[in-house]
């Protein structure tokens, strides 16, 4: 009973400074957003941890398209068995 305490208190204590430090409990998942105060962060998880608003899923600035913008084609390299060729990944769940 009493290494059992002891596991849930160093678990406890280990996520309160991951926390404490980060501010974002999903802070060791990268994929940088930017908020519509123009900050990055570095997943859409701390920017709800942080009380703001996603507004593009990439680093900031955000790029809006403008009326007079033309359209350019963009191609992809299909070649892996998931289609697509991407570092990151997406989590199951936000914090």
């Amino acid at each position: 009973m009493t290494k059992l305490m002891l596991i849930v208190l160093i678990l406890f204590i280990t996520t309160e400074m991951v926390y404490s430090r980060h501010k974002c409990a999903c802070a060791a998942y990268v994929d940088p957003v930017c908020s519509t105060t123009n900050e990055t962060h570095s997943n859409a998880g701390c920017v709800l941890c942080a009380r703001q608003v996603l507004a593009c899923h990439h680093e900031c600035p955000c790029v809006t398209a403008s009326a007079n913008a033309t359209a350019t084609a963009v191609s992809f390299d299909n070649s892996n068995e998931r289609g697509f060729n991407n570092k990151y990944t997406k989590p199951n769940h936000l914090c």
